[in-house]
């Protein structure tokens, strides 16, 4: 049995370290790539050590836009450069809005005929890695959280509110919200959230009011997100209509400007009535 360790040498002029940040991944695992009109388009591609002649091409072409640092594209912006022995980049020049595709860089590794019995130490599997380019400019974090195939200004929620209508005075009450949302990447979705109000006023958690009132919120599932308000003494402040409101969608429109009408709330009610010594307060 012969044993080789693979030595594999780049022709290319290394410009330095890999400086390869990916704005970020959606769920299946595609890089997602911004650039304006007008600037360079650059895409990193991080492949392993034993490959070479990494080859990059655009999804819905039919002929690669590159094989190594072989351009065979007839787009003159195009450029090929290795910035490390394990990164390749391919530069659009002046980009524009039709340069917004898919993209994606593949190779196989290059096994000598004396390792054709794969003992060698290397990895020997191809691979390849999807990127996605959008024109306009990086969003906010907040923003980058949100599915970018879906449309989250769609999805609906249906909000349902459980407990008694009839608490007893100097006693503990819990109340918990449940919200059901259209879509099974709600919980991706970091403006997503429960408020609880009192006849009109936001509650919040404090641990005077009331003996203290604590309120928590979990995901179910991955469409089912649920809050709890446990008030530790009940007294006839207590009476009155409480709501649960989901309001991301309302959030939505003012964080990206939309000039689009208000969408509603989601929200449910309870009317609850205190009862104490021969008392009942509505």
């Amino acid at each position: 049995m012969i044993l080789c360790r693979k030595s594999i040498r780049f022709n290319a002029y290394f410009l330095g370290p890999p400086n390869n940040q990916p704005d970020y991944h959606d769920d299946k695992g595609v890089t997602i790539v911004y650039f304006v009109n007008g600037s360079p388009l650059k895409i990193n591609c991080t492949y392993p050590k034993a490959h070479r002649h990494v080859i990059w091409e655009r999804t819905d072409l039919i002929y690669p836009l590159a094989v190594g640092t072989h351009i065979f594209s007839p787009d003159p912006r195009i450029t090929v450069r290795y910035l490390h022995e394990t990164l390749s980049q391919i530069t659009i020049v002046n980009a524009t809005k039709d340069d917004a595709k898919r993209y994606r860089c593949r190779s196989s590794p290059q096994i000598p005929p004396n390792c054709a019995n794969r003992t060698c130490d290397e990895e020997d599997e191809a691979f390849e890695h999807t990127f996605r380019a959008i024109y306009g400019k990086k969003p906010s974090a907040t923003m980058q959280a949100m599915d970018s195939d879906v449309s989250t200004l769609n999805v609906k929620a249906w909000v349902s509110i459980l407990g008694p209508q009839l608490a007893f005075y100097g006693m503990p009450l819990e109340l918990i919200c449940r919200a059901n949302f259209s879509s099974l990447e709600a919980k991706r979705d970091p403006l997503i959230s429960l408020e609880w109000y009192h006849n009109g006023v936001r509650r919040r958690p404090s641990r005077v009011q009331s003996g203290g009132t604590f309120i928590s919120s979990r995901w179910v599932d991955s469409n089912l997100l649920e809050s709890r308000l446990l008030i530790t003494w009940v007294s006839e402040k207590e009476a009155g209509r409480w709501n649960c409101v989901e309001r991301s969608r309302i959030n939505r429109r003012r964080l990206v400007n939309d000039s689009a009408p208000t969408p509603s709330m989601s929200f449910d009610q309870l009317n609850l009535q205190i009862i104490g010594k021969s008392l009942v307060v509505h």
